[in-house]
């Protein structure tokens, strides 16, 4: 994990692999997030990308809207 300081904020980074872990997806998909705004990343000079902590922290915490939810209560 990274920390940078941005506009006098503390913003931590992590791996593109690690945030896949945390949300339970696909590298791909993350880097697709990044595309889409969904989450936010940096591109490195060496092409590697890494993601701000805080974008996965907020998906995770994120509530479940009622559809959603009633979607998955309908799956058990």
């Amino acid at each position: 994990m990274k920390e940078q300081l941005i506009w006098g904020k503390l913003i931590m980074f992590i791996k593109v692999t690690k945030a896949a872990k945390m949300l339970d997806v696909h590298r791909d998909t993350i880097l697709n997030y990044i595309k889409r705004g969904t989450i936010k990343g940096r591109q490195l000079p060496g092409g590697h990308w890494r993601v701000e902590e805080s974008s996965v922290s907020a998906i995770l915490n994120k509530p479940i809207d009622q559809e959603a939810a009633e979607i998955v209560a309908g799956l058990f």
